[in-house]
């Protein structure tokens, strides 16, 4: 039976790679054809007949007396349950075929928003990750598949998106934004996505987009909830001499919403706090909605209302699910969009900026500064001389899976009230002469529960004149490395 079974895994195996071997040449197929014609098949609105090489599949259209473009056959047939809207209509429709988009980021935004837009037939389609795709990732990253994973999510979207409109062009980026993406992104796109996960990435793909002079859609979701941004709408411009009035006429900029990031030690991924897949599809979503939007106006009108004034927010669990929260617009002296875009793509070949280094990083002590143990040694202790294993995150974390031996206190609770909750377990960690030993899921606030102990073990000794035997400590990893040195078949989650 144990024979049959890896057989049928091999079979299963090679099933996908056949597959993904399928799908990797078609997109090539694809890519080949589209570099061939690009030149004969890309139409224009400004009036005209777009060049077709089957003369037969498309026919001429006069729209107020002009001659227009008109979409293959097949084309009609596809999109004309949204070109039968006024809101579009077959000129938004060339108007999207006609654009340019690039999406930032491929996982749980940039799929739904990557799909809908596909789907909608926008035109040209960048794609730039430098992630890979994981298993974690599939609840909610639909546009990837478990055959794909390992692979790039550039690479693999573009797979997805190939699937959906073979008929569009897609060009997958298989690394992460940069202050050199400058060059791969002006007077290349029309609009840009951010759908990527953190500040740093947020605030260098606004400068970004205000120095290339291209509208920005900025979403972010978290748990049950999200938030929506229109930026840098309409763009900052040098078409004027009066840099004062292209100023005041642009959109507002991700740094005029959030002057300053936020505290690093408030920033949580999606792996430490947790994500509800359908949360971040609605936001992907609505950032492909707001698009069409944009892309499909002659004049690309701000959207969303009040000049654009306004950040959408989601919440699945509130009462309204949605809201607009009123914004106060451009900032007065913003350090971006207050500038002329020479200086800020200045700026940017210069690498004046840095981004990481701006947003911080969550202050972790180092090494020698906390005492810490590897997984496999605190294993190797025997039971009889193990203090308390103190677990430190949340209740519905350890309910999923935890270590037999610990007890849960979760590190919400310590820092609400360090003294209660830790001096029990330190006055007795003094009387075994071990250590109090703390662990959790990556190794991170592990780390902030030892140095609350620490600090509550030296008030503790200056009152009672005594000193531990051992400084608390933690697990270096945690849970992950307890899986990887100690227990092969600990869940993974």
């Amino acid at each position: 039976m144990e024979v049959d079974g890896r057989h049928q895994r091999l079979r299963q195996k090679i099933a996908s790679l056949e597959q993904e071997l399928d799908d990797l040449k078609s997109l090539l197929t694809t890519d080949v054809q589209s570099s061939a014609g690009e030149a004969s098949s890309t139409p224009h609105v400004n009036g005209g007949r777009a060049a077709d090489a089957d003369s037969s599949s498309s026919s001429s259209n006069t729209i107020n007396g002009a001659s227009a473009p008109s979409l293959a056959l097949e084309d009609y047939k596809r999109y004309g349950r949204q070109m039968i809207m006024p809101e579009i209509g077959l000129r938004g429709q060339l108007r999207l075929k006609d654009s340019r988009v690039l999406v930032i980021g491929l996982g749980g935004l940039g799929c739904p928003a990557a799909m809908y837009l596909a789907g909608a037939g926008v035109g040209t389609m960048g794609l730039m990750d430098g992630d890979s795709v994981e298993l974690s990732n599939l609840h909610r990253q639909l546009l990837h598949t478990n055959g794909r994973i390992g692979m790039n999510k550039a690479t693999s979207a573009a797979i997805g998106l190939q699937a959906i409109n073979p008929s569009l062009k897609y060009q997958p980026f298989p690394h992460n934004v940069t202050s050199s993406s400058l060059s791969d992104i002006e007077q290349q796109y029309d609009l840009l996505l951010d759908c990527t996960d953190n500040p740093a990435s947020r605030y260098l793909i606004s400068d970004l987009a205000v120095a290339a002079g291209i509208p920005l859609i900025s979403a972010s979701a978290m748990k049950t909830d999200g938030q929506l941004l229109i930026l840098n709408n309409p763009p900052v411009h040098d078409r004027t001499s009066d840099h004062r009035s292209r100023i005041e006429g642009s959109g507002f900029c991700y740094r005029c919403v959030f002057p300053r990031p936020p505290p690093p030690e408030t920033v949580l991924s999606c792996g430490e706090s947790g994500i509800l897949g359908p949360v971040v599809g609605v936001m992907g979503t609505l950032m492909a909605v707001e698009s069409i939007k944009l892309l499909s106006k002659k004049h690309k009108e701000r959207v969303l209302g009040d000049e654009g004034k306004r950040m959408l927010l989601y919440s699945a669990w509130g009462d309204p699910p949605f809201r607009t929260v009123k914004l106060k617009g451009k900032r007065a002296g913003c350090e971006t969009c207050s500038h002329p875009r020479d200086k800020i793509r200045a700026d940017f070949h210069r690498g004046a900026i840095d981004y990481v280094q701006f947003c911080g990083s969550k202050s972790q002590a180092d090494d020698h500064d906390i005492q810490r143990m590897s997984a496999s040694q605190y294993a190797d202790i025997p039971s009889a001389n193990k203090n308390y294993l103190i677990d430190v995150r949340s209740v519905t974390e350890y309910e999923i899976a935890h270590v037999r031996e610990s007890v849960i206190l979760p590190l919400a609770e310590i820092q609400q009230n360090p003294a209660k909750k830790l001096r029990p377990f330190l006055k007795m960690g003094g009387d075994l002469k071990q250590p109090v030993v703390f662990i959790c899921r990556y190794g991170n606030d592990s780390q902030e529960a030892v140095r609350l102990a620490r600090r509550e073990a030296a008030l503790l000794n200056e009152v009672s004149g005594g000193q531990l035997a051992a400084e608390p400590c933690d697990i270096k990893g945690g849970l992950k490395a307890w899986r990887e040195q100690v227990d092969p078949d600990f869940p993974e989650y």
